[in-house]
């Protein structure tokens, strides 16, 4: 596996968990992606309602250029991969949109060890 997650911080203030490289990781290698078979879209609205009755975080869904809100992460049996990628200005991952499949990858090379992050809404742009 070429991720693990493990306590994330910013300076040496805990902010929870995050994914991180198990080993190098080359420019352009996919880390994450979401179940096709199980992404749902949702409004707003039926966001809003499903995620408290289901207890899932309200973050558990990505917002789309359309408005819509788009998971995989249906239950709260098993986190996915990319809900682990915390946010950052300086992020070194990606979202893309592959044959219906919304994939993260590597920006650049990563180090063992370094956490792998995304800019929280930027990459949605493809997403209808």
């Amino acid at each position: 596996m070429s991720v693990v997650i493990r306590d994330a911080f910013r300076g040496t203030t805990p902010i929870g968990k995050g994914l991180f490289a198990a080993k190098a990781l080359k420019r352009g290698e996919p880390i994450a992606a979401m179940n096709p078979a199980k992404v749902k879209r949702f409004t707003k609205k039926q966001w809003e309602l499903y995620h408290p009755q289901k207890g899932l975080p309200h973050d558990a869904a990505i917002e789309i250029r359309s408005g819509a809100m788009i998971t995989d992460y249906l239950s709260r049996n098993g986190r996915p991969r990319w809900y682990r990628l915390n946010h950052s200005d300086n992020y070194n991952t990606e979202m893309h949109y592959e044959k219906f499949r919304i994939v993260w990858k590597t920006t650049r090379n990563i180090a063992r060890g370094e956490e792998l992050t995304f800019k929280y809404g930027f990459g949605t742009e493809d997403f209808i």
